[in-house]
């Protein structure tokens, strides 16, 4: 941003101290659990899911390519729940940057 020109006024990672510490991490939902709601996300579901949009895109009634869409956003979800737990990755990081004024007699 600054060999763009622009002034970083602030930055933070809004998930580190930002947050209630009671709130859960952002990347769990996509970790997965044996729940009603979670079941999609653990490598039972996600094999599930594989082998249902597999099966819809053999007999047509997935567009194709429709499985290799389905794999590279559960190996994304994967990826990003490591890099969540490990904490080199968020989705939350704040900027505020200004393009500094120019004086009118520079123009």
């Amino acid at each position: 941003m600054k060999e763009a020109g622009f002034e970083i006024v602030e930055y933070f990672d809004s998930n580190k101290g930002h947050h209630d510490p009671h709130e859960i991490p952002w990347y769990l939902s996509l970790a997965g659990e044996y729940t009603t709601t979670g079941f999609r996300h653990t490598p039972v579901g996600m094999t599930l899911t594989h082998v249902m949009v597999s099966a819809l895109e053999k007999v047509k009634l997935a567009p194709a390519g429709t499985t290799r869409v389905s794999e590279l956003l559960s190996t994304t979800a994967k990826d990003l729940v490591r890099g969540g737990q490990l904490g080199i990755f968020t989705p939350d990081f704040y900027f505020l940057a200004r393009k500094p004024e120019v004086p009118a007699n520079e123009e």
